[in-house]
């Protein structure tokens, strides 16, 4: 059915020949020259006379239908504009029959009925004193009025008419109906003008058969999905509205288009797939057909709203008047205001999955395709985060917490300096809380006070630092103005700029004797570069130290030896604030030429302290260029703010490397934001949220060991997702490892999740309340399990320490559960093997534990199911064919404890 009077259809008898309606019928065969696949194909004219012969300058068509039954092959309704429909058999001589309504007017729609295929129902305008809805019977003619002889053609009348089996819909145009084959062989539904819609019975009185009226708008192209007759659509302007005949009251679903609709139809060989032609569209479009593809409801939730999907719009270059579904495959024919046709395919739903593994399922129809994203392993410059989780948790990276450095050598990642970065100062923070550090306080709680990095320790300072002016070493005519206090030696600490041993000098000496800056000059050109140690000297005001440093190095270094001579030789020319300008000159343009941000920043540190005597500058400006190094460490630039910035510019500078920090999710970061603070969880949430690496910041935050900050929802959150992670590649002990040190950070106690009860009183024959009390070396009231450390628990009770009934007997020995069973160890090939068993039993006594199957629930001693089960597969007990060691998805349980098999 097509309000455009254009319409197509494929031959159900025959796939390669259709008909085209466009006022006369013609009808075409697909060229078997010609693949279907290729989108435009061409198509040839049967060489049979079309209908347009015997319709000729009379009434023009409105609608065809051909009849589904394989008994009438080839057997095609033509409705006309005057009323009539005639029945005209394919490629036949024999002129055709013709049924005539009483009176005159336009046949809208045609349908044949699939259950009795000589049943041809007809929907009509309306008229004032005639039925709309007629019912045509092949097999049923009135001896009166048969017709004793046929028309010579479709226009011809005859005085004797066929009459209707059945008249119906008195006064009520017809727009569309359709058969309701399956659910009930004598059903049909009309739509009567835009009012509402009726399904009529005609088992009931044939004049009068039972109707049910629903008022709804929706009452043109009425269809029924082939593959679910109880779905019916049906349109009305640019609506679709989906119905469900069990509960026809009202639409189960609607939905709108952006153009009115002039023809739907639903696919025969893909269930839910609905087309929508669209009309009206002006000139500059081209018009659409939309493919919907309707997902059913679950079987318990069939008569919720389907869920509708756009599957795919077919914009085929041409304005498009009328289509079809193919019969046998997945394509659509479709014909074009231009006489083009065009089959067009309509592809299978693609859907995607992801797997644990890292690969994606590709399904599409009956194929399922599964391939992998990530690049081969010696492929360094893609890097899949999810797999480089996965080796990391197989090595325990980030469990280690009494060396949190070393997780970073599990990290696979060594050139990535923020994660050096993070886990090296994890380390220091807890060798601080352990190790005291001179001249500072030990706090009441050093671990989370530590963890609450540099900015909450200068939020924490109630006294204001004290200034020194120091005299460099080396160099008496240069001094410099440096600032001290407690909580500048804790971060000084912090930034590992300090040595970790009780020995060491006070800070009032830091500048002034060499041993402290020599360990700590040696220790940082062995772990990072010479550049850096060799600033971090002159940083301290030891010119001669630098020069040793650079000097010694210029000889091991290879390429860079000449440019570290030159660098030496220039700082032995400084003589602080009465330097010549020549000689600043020279080194402004080596300095320019080195490519070491460290050397830079030595050379900015001269030059500002070089030029102090010339103008006056505050202490942020004068160190400007070096606290905006980014190219430095952040630990060496937050230390040398700490010694050179008076209080109020260091809690500023310190400020705006917080929110740097946080804003690009930097993990050197945390020692300004710390781990324990808000700013140090958005800093982490950021990272996350740039790098997806999950493992990383929640192993960061378990070495805080602060149970209120890991139990916030932030964090539990991300513990849920990383657990579910391991679980689903079943990393399960790693996730148990990583569990207990969750735990063991929170101070959290797991509940038994198993227990036995008894199977008379339903008491807990496990409870450590009815087991703690011992009348007797032997007897009734001692536990069901050994108690550890205790030596009277080799006598166990056979009964319920409740009700005093006898506990089930063990499968293999027969005897009652909780009596101590006899250590056979007959599996136990070797003397050794035998002593290493015999002590893990008596070590935790694990064979008189209470075992079962949770599949048949028979059970037994452990012990002595773990010898019958090492040579044999059934159960033990004799009537029973439950294959207990090889159930898929069954444990061997073990009360307290579970052991996969």
């Amino acid at each position: 059915y097509s309000v455009t009077g254009m319409d197509i259809s494929f031959n159900p008898h025959d796939e390669n020949v259709f008909a085209f309606l466009n006022n006369s019928v013609y009808f075409y065969q697909v060229d078997d020259n010609e693949d279907l696949k290729n989108g435009d194909i061409l198509y040839r004219q049967l060489k049979v006379k079309t209908l347009s012969y015997f319709i000729r300058n009379t009434f023009s068509l409105q609608c065809f239908a051909w009849n589904p039954s394989t008994d009438y092959k080839n057997l095609i309704a033509l409705g006309q504009l005057n009323g009539k429909a005639a029945l005209k058999y394919l490629g036949s001589n024999d002129k055709s029959t013709v049924f005539c309504p009483k009176h005159s007017r336009s046949c809208n729609v045609l349908a044949w009925s699939r259950v009795n295929p000589t049943r041809l129902a007809m929907g009509l305008d309306k008229h004032r004193n005639a039925s709309s809805l007629l019912i045509w019977d092949l097999n049923i003619k009135n001896t009166e009025h048969q017709s004793t002889k046929t028309t010579p053609n479709i226009e011809s009348r005859s005085t004797h008419a066929l009459k209707p089996f059945l008249e119906i819909a008195q006064s009520d145009a017809v727009n569309s109906l359709v058969w309701i084959n399956k659910v009930s062989a004598n059903s049909l539904i009309a739509g009567h003008g835009m009012k509402y819609l009726k399904v009529y019975d005609i088992r009931t009185q044939p004049n009068q058969p039972a109707s049910s009226p629903v008022n709804h708008k929706a009452t043109m192209g009425l269809c029924v999905n082939p593959l679910q007759e109880i779905r019916v659509a049906s349109f009305n302007e640019n609506t679709v509205a989906l119905w469900d005949l069990r509960s026809f009251s009202k639409p189960i679903s609607t939905f709108n288009v952006e153009h009115n609709i002039s023809k739907i139809e639903w696919s025969p060989t893909r269930n839910g797939f609905l087309a929508v032609l669209q009309n009206g569209i002006n000139e500059t479009r081209n018009e659409l057909v939309n493919i919907y593809d309707i997902n059913l409801s679950l079987p318990e939730q069939e008569r919720s709203p389907p869920f509708v999907c756009a599957r795919s719009k077919l914009q085929l270059g041409d304005f498009v008047s009328g289509f079809t579904w193919s019969p046998q495959d997945k394509h659509l024919l479709t014909v074009s205001n231009s006489l083009t046709f065009t089959y067009p395919e309509v592809h299978e739903k693609i859907s995607l999955s992801w797997r644990t593994r890292h690969d994606m399922n590709v399904a599409s129809g009956n194929t399922v395709n599964s391939f992998s994203l990530i690049p081969e392993e010696n492929n360094n410059e893609f890097v899949d985060v999810t797999s480089l989780i996965e080796k990391r948790a197989k090595n325990r990276y980030g469990l280690n917490t009494e060396n949190p450095s070393k997780n970073f050598d599990l990290s696979f990642e060594p050139e990535n300096m923020n994660l050096r970065s993070l886990w090296n100062w994890i380390g220091l923070v807890k060798q601080m809380a352990t190790t005291p550090v001179h001249n500072v306080t030990t706090p009441t709680s050093p671990v989370s006070f530590c963890f609450a990095g540099v900015y909450s320790l200068l939020k924490g300072e109630t006294h204001n630092s004290n200034t020194e002016t120091v005299t460099w070493v080396g160099l008496p005519t240069s001094k410099t103005t440096v600032y001290t206090s407690t909580h500048r030696n804790r971060i000084l600490a912090m930034c590992d700029w300090d040595v970790f041993s009780s020995a060491s000098p006070s800070d009032e000496t830091r500048f002034t004797k060499t041993s402290f800056l020599e360990k700590l000059v040696r220790r940082v050109s062995k772990t990072t570069c010479v550049e850096r140690a060799c600033t971090i000297a002159l940083w301290h005001g030891n010119m001669k130290l630098a020069v040793e440093v650079l000097n010694k190095a210029s000889k091991t270094q290879g390429e860079n030896s000449n440019q570290l001579s030159m660098v030496s030789m220039a700082l032995s020319g400084y003589t602080g604030v009465n330097s010549p300008s020549l000689w600043l000159d020279t080194c402004q343009n080596l300095m320019e030429s080195l490519e070491s941000p460290y050397l830079q920043a030595m050379f900015s540190f001269l030059f500002a302290n070089a030029q102090e005597a010339n103008h006056s500058v505050g202490q942020a400006g004068k160190y400007e260029q070096i606290l905006n190094n980014k190219e430095l460490l952040l630990q060496d630039l937050v230390a040398f703010a700490c010694i050179y910035l008076p209080d109020n510019l260091l809690s500023i500078y310190i400020k705006e490397l917080v929110a740097s920090c946080v804003e690009n999710g930097a993990l050197d970061g945390v020692l300004v934001t710390g781990l324990s603070t808000a700013a140090g969880v958005n800093l982490l949430a950021k990272y996350y949220e740039m790098t997806s690496d999950i493992q990383t910041i929640l192993t960061a935050v378990i070495h805080t060991g602060d149970k209120a900050f890991l139990l916030q929802p932030r964090i539990l959150h991300w513990k849920e997702s990383y657990t579910d992670l391991l679980n689903k590649w079943e990393l399960y002990f790693e996730r148990i490892d990583f569990d207990k040190m969750w735990n063991k950070s929170t101070e959290a106690t797991t509940d038994a999740q198993t227990y036995v009860v008894c199977n008379y009183c339903g008491k807990n024959i496990s409870n450590s309340k009815l087991i703690a009390v011992h009348s007797s070396p032997c007897g009734n009231n001692f536990p069901l399990f050994p108690i550890p450390g205790n030596s009277t628990s080799s006598c166990q009770t056979t009964s319920c320490p409740s009700c005093r009934k006898p506990l089930p007997r063990c499968s293999v020995c027969s005897t009652h559960l909780g009596a101590r069973p006899e250590e056979t160890g007959e599996w136990l090939k070797t003397t050794a093997e035998r002593v290493v068993i015999t002590r893990i039993y008596q070590a935790c006594q694990f064979v008189n534990w209470l075992s079962w199957c949770m599949s048949c629930n028979h059970g037994g001693h452990a012990g002595h199911l773990m010898d019958w089960f090492r040579n044999h597969k059934l159960c033990p007990v004799s009537d029973c064919s439950c294959v207990c060691y090889e159930t898929p998805g069954i444990k061997v349980v073990v009360v307290g404890r579970s052991i996969q098999k």
